[in-house]
């Protein structure tokens, strides 16, 4: 069953890293975007919330590449962080951003 590894809001959509465990070691990747902009829903006939499933990808660093089509995502406002992974996303946003991105990731939690 797919989870939430995290979940980053933005305005007029979000962004979500799932995860799906193949084993305990292993996790098959997809990442997820949504958008509820005017723009967006004009352009698909009037619906306004559109879910684009972007792609998978079976390692992290695959996954983390795959959320850097949004250069500026350690920006956005974090609304769901898996446990398991929060060391490993704070590594990232501190990568992407430095000491002040990671500083506003941790008054969210």
């Amino acid at each position: 069953m797919p989870e939430i590894i995290f979940k980053l809001g933005a305005e007029g959509g979000s962004i979500t890293l799932m995860g799906r465990r193949l084993d305990e070691n292993v996790w098959l990747y997809s990442l997820l975007s949504s958008d509820c902009s005017e723009d967006r829903a004009l352009s698909v006939e009037r619906n306004f919330y559109v879910s684009t499933k972007e792609s998978e990808s079976s390692s992290w660093a695959d996954a983390i590449k795959l959320l850097d089509h949004y250069p500026c995502w350690y920006l956005l406002f974090p609304i769901e962080i898996h446990h398991d992974f929060k060391s490993a996303i704070f590594d990232e946003v501190e990568k992407r951003g430095g000491s002040d991105a990671l500083k506003s990731w941790f008054e969210y939690q």
